[in-house]
Formats: structure tokens, C-alpha cells, sequence
């Protein structure tokens, strides 16, 4: 009798362990799904789902929300000047550096795995305040020097805030157009 409870005992633990390994595995699948195995930021999957939240609450209580993009300026040829491996330092540190400016009402995303667009989500704020973020992370980012980068770095960026009844893709498609814009202007 003793060792039918012990097969028992046996076969519980087992399927605890289980579960506590499955549950741990898709924990695990969930972060990559989510966030950018180079910087550790968000990624554009958790963009979506996040701005299409954070839109509604922002309809809902009547407050503002906008969004900023930033492209760092001929990212391919430093790609080319000094290699993948160091360009991807480069962007490691842009990146701490840009959340080294936000407050807790800003959220960081690297918008492509293989890129140098980042988004950022400003709940609570308006255009004008945003435009104010993206100066400083501009100004912030053409003060890096790197020993291995003898270049100043410089980006663009776009910036839009959500009107009334206006849709994702219509936020969106605006913070795009002012990216090209800032683009032409350099």
C-alpha cells in the first residue's frame, strides 16, 4: 500500500514539475516574442499591442498621447564603416541612453530586429512635450563620441499626438510623414 502512495506521490510531483517547466518555457518564448534580444527593449509585436491600449485609455479619460519615432541618420554605412558587431554597441547605447531620459509615463521600442528605428509611446503628453524629448535625446546623442566611431551621429525624428476619433493607422501614417520630413530637412 505504502508504495502505490509513493507512485502516486511519485506521479504528482512529476506533473508539477511539468508544469512548472512548461509554464517557465513559455515565460521564456514570451520575452523573445516581445522584446529585442540586442538592446533588451520592447520590440514593434509589444508596440502595437501596447499603443493600441493605451489609445483607448487615452480616449476614454480624455488625455492626451503621443508618439515619437527616432532613425539614426546613415546607420547603414556606419554598418559598413565599422561592422555589425560594433554598430550594434552603438545602438545598445543609444538606446540606454534615450531611456536614460524618459520618465515613467514614456516607453522605449526598437521598431525592427534588424534596425535603427525606435519608437516611444508618451502617455499623458502632448506634442509639445514629446518634440521636447526627442530635441534632448537628439542633442543627447550627437554628444557621443566612440573610440571606435570618429563620426558625430545624428537622427531624425517624428513626432504625432492622437486627435479626437482618429484610428492607429492615422497616428501612425502622421508620425511616418514627419519622419520624412525631418528627413528632407537634414
Amino acid at each position: 500500500m505504502i508504495f502505490e502512495y509513493l507512485v502516486v506521490f511519485f506521479a504528482i510531483s512529476l506533473a508539477i514539475i511539468a508544469s512548472i517547466l512548461a509554464f517557465w518555457l513559455w515565460k521564456s518564448l514570451m520575452k523573445y516574442k516581445y522584446y529585442d534580444s540586442l538592446t533588451g527593449l520592447k520590440n514593434g509585436l509589444k508596440f502595437k499591442l501596447n499603443i493600441k491600449k493605451y489609445i483607448r485609455v487615452a480616449q476614454r479619460l480624455n488625455q492626451p498621447l503621443s508618439i515619437l519615432i527616432i532613425d539614426i541618420n546613415d546607420f547603414g554605412c556606419i554598418n559598413s564603416d565599422i561592422g555589425y558587431n560594433l554598430a550594434d554597441e552603438i545602438l545598445r547605447d543609444i538606446s540606454s541612453t534615450m531611456q536614460s531620459l524618459m520618465g515613467r509615463n514614456e516607453e522605449l521600442y526598437r521598431q525592427y530586429i534588424h534596425g535603427d528605428e525606435f519608437l516611444i509611446i508618451c502617455r499623458s503628453m502632448p506634442i509639445t512635450g514629446a518634440v521636447q524629448l526627442a530635441k534632448s535625446m537628439s542633442a543627447a546623442i550627437a554628444t557621443k563620441n566612440y573610440l571606435f566611431y570618429d563620426k558625430k551621429l545624428k537622427v531624425s525624428y517624428g513626432a504625432s499626438e492622437l486627435q479626437d476619433g482618429e484610428t492607429l493607422e492615422d497616428l501612425v501614417g502622421r508620425l511616418f510623414d514627419e519622419l520624412k520630413k525631418s528627413k528632407v530637412k537634414r
